[in-house]
């Protein structure tokens, strides 16, 4: 295999390594977040339901661009035993997560940082005896 087509494999597969992993540990993330009742556990829930439909959106424009520009597929000829199927399929891939990789370079897309959350309440959880000052419980009874 010549030097350039070697490289080239290798960080392909690198990238297909790095989004499986990437997607096993939103999966994990998914599930955590699902059985979290906090205020914490709902703004993950939005924040992974925001993902999930910008994954959707790309991979669905991936598809349609895919299908608009059919010589746009990796040539994996030269690859015995590749399925016909698997062209089209890691070239999706590559749009797909190209995208999302560059929102986040960008600032935006689904691994965009959520804006700060404001909450004019505070939970508090309390074992036992709570002692407060004169001047701390005013405060909280203005809340």
């Amino acid at each position: 295999m010549p030097p350039a087509k070697l490289v080239a494999t290798i960080v392909l597969c690198a990238f297909i390594i790095d989004r499986i992993i990437a997607t096993v540990m939103f999966a994990s993330s998914y599930l955590q977040a699902r059985r979290d009742t906090t205020r914490k556990g709902a703004a993950k829930r939005t924040e992974h339901k925001r993902k999930i439909i910008y994954f959707l959106l790309s991979g669905s424009l991936g598809a349609v661009v895919l299908v608009l520009l059919p010589d746009l597929h990796l040539d994996l000829s030269s690859f015995k035993g590749t399925p016909p199927w698997m062209p089209a399929l890691l070239t999706w891939l590559i749009l797909v997560a190209g995208a999302d990789r560059i929102s986040a370079f960008v600032g935006v897309g689904s691994d965009a940082k959520p804006a700060e959350e404001t909450s004019d309440t505070v939970e508090l959880r309390v074992s036992g005896s709570l002692r407060v000052d004169a001047d701390t419980a005013a405060k909280m009874a203005e809340r």
